[in-house]
């Protein structure tokens, strides 16, 4: 063998090595279907967020992977101290009961070690976590945490991506609740390690998902000035979704208002096979970031979403957001 292709082989030894180990990473972040408390929790958050025009996020692997990994410990051994969060350690706290950093948290002071814990907890997440959390006398519900969380500007903003987080998009969602907890996390990149997965019909009937149980994101958070848009559609659960008739609309966000940029007609965009089946993997929508009267034929820099109608799979609209920079 020459050296040029021992070389070769090599890379090509480490390449199958690296996805191997990304595969198996991956897989290690697998979590089993939402509880009926933790799916109320994130239906709810993500009906705040449309209430408020933005769009539903997805519940990831590797983020609830993180949120239950506090959820266990909070309740388990109280790193918040035993006074519930009335002493120095609030609820971001961890104890040193686990495979992570303990951290009393106290403030600003502390963020990093808050936003760390997805890299110190899953294989998948190398991007930033942000948690918001609280703590009921009783055991919690859903609703009541949504009603301090809603009660809370802090909370609120960190929910609706306002405040501090202007300008920032979640791409991923954890959620964990149980005990006297609550905790849900946020990330602005994309989840390796994909959805949590769905009861199956056949053995939770009552289970329903919203908008047939699709699925709308970005490819990627941001593009290019130019740079043709794909968005991913999928099929999250058995069965399958009617898209005939499908159109979509691109609204841009300016002074915090999603106003019309571009849409399309729905007598003649269409996909060419209309309906969608679990399992059969996605379909990607482009948008070449035109727009009527543009002649430079690209959207400004700034914050947009699609807002996606089916209207023989589901009522209303799903949305993705994105920003061109």
């Amino acid at each position: 063998m020459s050296l040029k292709n021992a070389h070769k082989g090599k890379l090509l030894a480490a390449a199958l090595i690296l996805a191997t180990f990304m595969v198996v990473a991956q897989a290690s972040d697998q979590q089993s279907p939402l509880t009926d408390k933790e799916r109320q929790l994130a239906d709810q958050i993500n009906q705040y967020r449309q209430e408020n025009d933005l769009s539903a996020l997805p519940i990831t692997n590797s983020l609830t992977k993180v949120a239950r990994a506090h959820i266990g410990d909070l309740n388990l051994y109280h790193p918040d101290t035993e006074t519930y969060g009335t002493g120095s350690c609030n609820r971001h706290s961890w104890s040193s009961h686990g495979a992570w950093t303990a951290v009393c948290y106290t403030g600003s002071a502390q963020s990093s070690q808050m936003w760390n814990k997805p890299r110190e907890i899953t294989e998948s997440y190398d991007g930033n976590g942000y948690e918001i959390a609280c703590w009921n006398s009783r055991e919690i519900t859903p609703s009541a945490a949504m009603d301090e969380w809603k009660g809370s500007s802090d909370h609120s903003n960190t929910i609706l991506q306002k405040g501090i987080f202007t300008g920032t998009i979640w791409q991923a969602m954890g959620v964990g609740i149980d005990g006297n907890y609550a905790v849900v996390w946020f990330g602005k990149d994309v989840d390796p390690a994909g959805l949590v997965p769905t009861q199956r019909a056949t053995d939770y009937p009552d289970v329903k998902c919203a908008f047939a149980c699709l699925t709308l994101s970005p490819k990627k958070p941001e593009y290019a000035q130019g740079e043709p848009v794909q968005f991913v559609l999928k099929k999250v659960a058995p069965g399958s979704a009617n898209l005939e008739g499908a159109y979509y609309g691109i609204e841009k966000k300016n002074n915090g208002e999603w106003s019309l940029y571009n849409s399309v007609d729905p007598e003649h965009w269409h996909f060419n096979t209309p309906v969608i089946e679990y399992g059969s993997g996605t379909k990607i929508i482009n948008w070449d970031q035109s727009h009527a009267g543009d002649p430079y034929n690209r959207a400004p820099i700034g914050s947009y979403r699609m807002k996606f109608y089916a209207p023989n799979a589901f009522e209303g609209f799903i949305a993705a957001e994105f920003t061109i920079a």
